[in-house]
């Protein structure tokens, strides 16, 4: 035992990822993580605006489920941001609405539900409940609303995975996983592996496959040489291969934390995120699902090429700050 000290005090970096590694664990696990996300983002698009429905809102950002980030009078404009990946749901409320629950009948609510992350799936459960508590303000004046016990149907609409099958969501997020964990060490093959993953994930997992291919093959190409870069960067830091392996788990464990891979990333907490925006797998995984499940665009995947590059270009220079020190 004696020796190994010995030994990790000469090697300063080894002991500090010793250390290091347990306590990000730690913080992690206790303060990022949240089986039960909250506060997540959502979209109003409402045909009509009166008490009723000011109450239904109110009660739902009032709950710390819901952040309510956008109330839109057009439906392609919520259903844009729906699919940008902007907000996690949208609450559609028809006209007349209210005027159907003071008469007493049973109007509809739609509830659409990006279900590409399936962590986000049971707010149809608790939006039920919001409604009911909403209500009854009204309920004690029976010529505004009918005393029935759910005077409202909430019709919840999964989008992009309509039948929230866990595979649409893990495949192609684990393609942006490999890559982080064997192209910082070995770049030869990860464009293979990369190949063959998403030929699997068409043809074995029968993902869907809906948007432009030269999009996620840009955004791959992106990623590959962030990673590829990251890993040149490590090199000329470690002393030996044993140091640049620990580098390497060193900064995936919290990217895989991060990222949206494991966890819904909008539930956890405003400073997590903001540490998750600087992974490039972060933006990738926007990336790959936006392609393959949501047909999303150039513009509305700009922001994550954008970070992506951004990232690149930060560990080039960093890369040849160090090589030239180390030349010196």
């Amino acid at each position: 035992m004696y020796k190994e000290w010995r030994q990790m005090r000469r090697d300063r970096l080894t002991f500090g990822m010793l250390v290091g590694i347990p306590v990000m664990q730690l913080i992690l696990f206790g303060y990022a993580v949240n089986l039960q996300p909250r506060h997540l983002p959502l979209a109003v698009h409402s045909e009509e605006h009166s008490d009723i429905t000011r109450s239904i809102i109110a009660a739902m950002v009032h709950s710390d489920y819901f952040d309510l980030v956008a109330e839109e009078q057009d439906a392609a404009q919520t259903t844009a941001l729906l699919q940008a990946g902007k907000v996690n749901y949208v609450l559609s409320i028809p006209a007349g609405f209210s005027q159907a629950v003071v008469r007493g009948g049973r109007p509809s609510l739609l509830l659409e539900i990006d279900a590409s992350d399936p962590a986000t799936s049971s707010a149809g459960a608790y939006l039920s409940e919001m409604v009911a508590y909403a209500l009854k303000p009204f309920a004690r004046d029976p010529r505004q609303l009918s005393q029935a016990a759910e005077p409202v149907n909430v019709v919840v609409h999964n989008a992009f995975n309509p039948q929230l099958e866990t595979r649409l969501n893990i495949v192609p997020g684990l393609l942006g996983v490999i890559i982080t964990m064997t192209g910082i060490m070995i770049t030869a093959i990860t464009l293979l592996q990369s190949l063959m993953i998403i030929g699997a994930a068409l043809w074995l997992f029968d993902v869907p496959f809906i948007g432009d291919t030269s999009i996620l093959m840009a955004g791959l190409l992106l990623f590959l040489l962030a990673n590829l870069t990251l890993g040149f960067t490590f090199s000329t830091i470690a002393a030996s291969q044993l140091q640049a392996l620990q580098m390497t788990f060193f900064f995936f464990l919290p990217s895989l934390m991060l990222s949206g891979f494991m966890f819904t990333f909008r539930g956890m907490p405003v400073w997590a995120q903001y540490l998750g925006e600087v992974f490039p797998l972060t933006h990738f995984l926007r990336i790959i699902r936006g392609v393959m499940l949501k047909d999303a665009n150039w513009q509305m995947l700009i922001v994550e090429f954008a970070a992506i590059l951004a990232f690149w270009l930060l560990s080039i220079l960093l890369a040849m700050i160090r090589y030239k020190r180390v030349l010196n």
